[in-house]
């Protein structure tokens, strides 16, 4: 190898080891979801957050059992701000996309937890009246976040986009019900979980998160 060679080698081998990688953007973003983030939503009053209350009938599939109504209230959304978000694999280099760098990661929402208090009624021919206690928690579920920059400016939210949610769902008190009306309860359970998550998510949590990306400078590509 001639000395020309040899100075372009080593020019671009140190380019390459200067270059930014997945590493600096798990950095970044951790460094936003551990500090930044819990602040600007603490600020915001996401510590514990009130959940809109829902009613819903799941029918009678045979004489043995009636329409049974459900109600719940004092719902409460918390794990926001602490344990919070939390990084969900490796994310992207910063790479450019046309005159701005961008970078972006999943995050896991497994840590929120959602609780409502309420009750049940005729889940046997009894049709007796039964307090409940819910408890519900996302399951491998994620929010992706992408954030862009042009060269040495402030960061912005470029994308914040929630994927499909799974949720667990816990009742303190057994209700007497076949599989079918089961998986009635337990999807009308997930369905209003998920419409009062996404609207703390995609609303004032999506301020708090806009806020925190301008705050730290983005690694360069």
């Amino acid at each position: 190898m001639g000395p020309l060679q040899s100075v372009l080698f080593c020019g671009c081998f140190i380019a390459g080891v200067l270059a930014g990688s997945k590493y600096d953007s798990n950095v970044y973003i951790d460094s936003i979801v551990s500090t930044v983030l819990p602040t600007n939503a603490r600020s915001l009053g996401l510590d514990s957050v009130d959940l809109p209350s829902y009613a819903f009938i799941v029918k009678s599939t045979s004489l043995t059992n009636r329409d049974l109504h459900a109600e719940f209230h004092g719902g409460k959304l918390v794990g926001l701000v602490s344990p919070g978000l939390v990084r969900w694999g490796d994310c992207s280099a910063p790479g450019w996309q046309g005159f701005n760098v961008t970078l972006g990661c999943y995050l896991s929402l497994d840590n929120l937890h959602l609780s409502y208090v309420g009750s049940a009624k005729g889940d046997s021919v009894l049709n007796t009246n039964k307090t409940l206690s819910l408890n519900v928690v996302p399951v491998k579920s994620s929010a992706f976040i992408e954030v862009t920059s042009g060269s040495g400016g402030i960061p912005s939210l470029k994308t914040w986009l929630i994927r499909p949610l799974n949720f667990s769902v816990g009742v303190t008190k057994p209700l007497t019900l076949n599989n079918q009306r089961k998986t009635a309860f337990q999807s009308e359970i997930a369905k209003h979980s998920q419409a009062a998550l996404l609207n703390v998510l995609l609303a004032s949590f999506k301020e708090a998160v806009e806020r925190s990306v301008r705050s730290v400078k983005m690694p360069k590509p």
